[in-house]
């Protein structure tokens, strides 16, 4: 098109053909246009949303309907999880006399308050049957099935949490869910491949608690690599946030609190988790109880068994992962990003650890290479 010239001069369009055109390209301005509208109402509305999240311990006597908590509960089921295999079970807790036990166990009187109380649950058992009876033979008896369950579980719980806020709802996590679990196991009788992971109270909020302080973004967040603070940048970052939680705590319990902190000589928050909060004797006896009702619930079967090797059809040590690809990743000019890698199923007599390998070409001209 030369300067000076109309679109339908260049290309002859008819008057009739010109208007159409003219039309389509209205019609396209303005899906364009209500699109990024959309797009960005959708962002305020996640803004809003997550930005003014707070945790609700206190509940009105209001029920949550069983409509309502299916719809939440529906949505929360597309969420993103490993290999659609959805490995987790969400058991509801209605029942005021079960509420109280709960209650009980957790060491937390608000969930007898709460309408509902959905307990989030890394679970197996249903893949392994599934697997059986369909003549496949599952192996997931060990830590990382759980840890998978256990993520599947908790991105779930997440969307539960957005979606019951979005409706109005209050909601607050339980920490306690993890120092608990050989309890809550027996209490919901989660069969083998089943272990709890976290717990979600929901209800009518009746209170309005203040936005808690967060850790400034810089303190969270690395480009590229992880970028260690100095002592001055970690003092900074905490600032805000101690002396919320310091008064918080001040608010919360009172002159109580106050006598607690003389008595046990604390001065700062801090020293409020290590000693009154989440002590290291706390976290090692916690820990102990959750390695106990992991093997309990079958998920510490880790070592290697007779039949662990390459596949007897097509001689790979591993069909997700390809174990050879640090050797063919790097340019052999080059320096290997990450020195020479000692890769657990390389070459050898198919040990847990095989030989060490150096990082082989990977070019246009050099095709990557099979597990030799």
């Amino acid at each position: 098109m030369t300067r000076g010239h109309t679109l339908r001069e260049t290309m002859d369009f008819s008057p009739r053909e010109t208007g159409f055109l003219a039309l389509c390209t209205g019609f396209v301005a303005v899906l364009v246009y209500q699109r990024k509208k959309i797009q960005s109402l959708k962002l305020k509305d996640a803004k809003y949303l997550i930005g003014q999240h707070v945790s609700i311990r206190k509940f009105t006597n209001e029920p949550v309907s069983e409509a309502l908590l299916q719809d939440i509960i529906q949505l929360a089921m597309q969420s993103s999880n490993n290999g659609n295999m959805q490995t987790y079970s969400i058991i509801i807790t209605r029942d005021a006399h079960a509420k109280q036990k709960l209650a009980l166990i957790h060491d937390n009187s608000a969930i007898a308050q709460a309408a509902v109380l959905l307990t989030f649950v890394a679970d197996w058992s249903r893949m392994v049957r599934w697997c059986q009876l369909r003549d496949a033979s599952p192996g997931y008896s060990n830590f990382n099935a759980f840890w998978t369950g256990s993520n599947d579980a908790m991105v779930t719980a997440q969307s539960v949490a957005f979606a019951a806020e979005a409706a109005g709802l209050g909601i607050c996590y339980l920490g306690s869910t993890i120092w608990e679990t050989r309890r809550l196991n027996e209490f919901f009788e989660l069969p083998k491949h089943a272990h709890v992971v976290t717990s979600v109270m929901i209800g009518h909020p009746a209170e309005t608690p203040k936005l808690r302080a967060r850790l400034p973004m810089y303190g969270l967040t690395h480009q590229e690599r992880y970028q260690p603070l100095s002592d001055s940048q970690v003092l900074e970052s905490y600032k805000d946030r101690e002396t919320e939680g310091w008064h918080r705590y001040m608010e919360l319990y009172g002159p109580v609190w106050v006598q607690k902190l003389a008595i046990h000589k604390v001065e700062n928050l801090a020293q409020v988790y290590t000693c009154l909060k989440y002590s290291s004797q706390d976290y090692r006896l916690w820990s102990r109880r959750q390695l106990d009702s992991l093997r309990k619930q079958g998920f510490m079967e880790n070592e290697k068994e007779r039949g662990d090797g390459r596949c007897g059809i097509c001689g790979k040590w591993s069909h997700c992962l390809d174990p050879a690809r640090f050797e063919y990743f790097f340019d052999r000019r080059a320096t290997p990003m990450f020195g020479r890698e000692t890769t657990p199923f390389a070459g050898g007599s198919g040990g847990e650890f095989g030989r060490e390998v150096t990082p082989g070409g990977f070019g246009l001209s050099t095709p990557p290479r099979s597990p030799r």
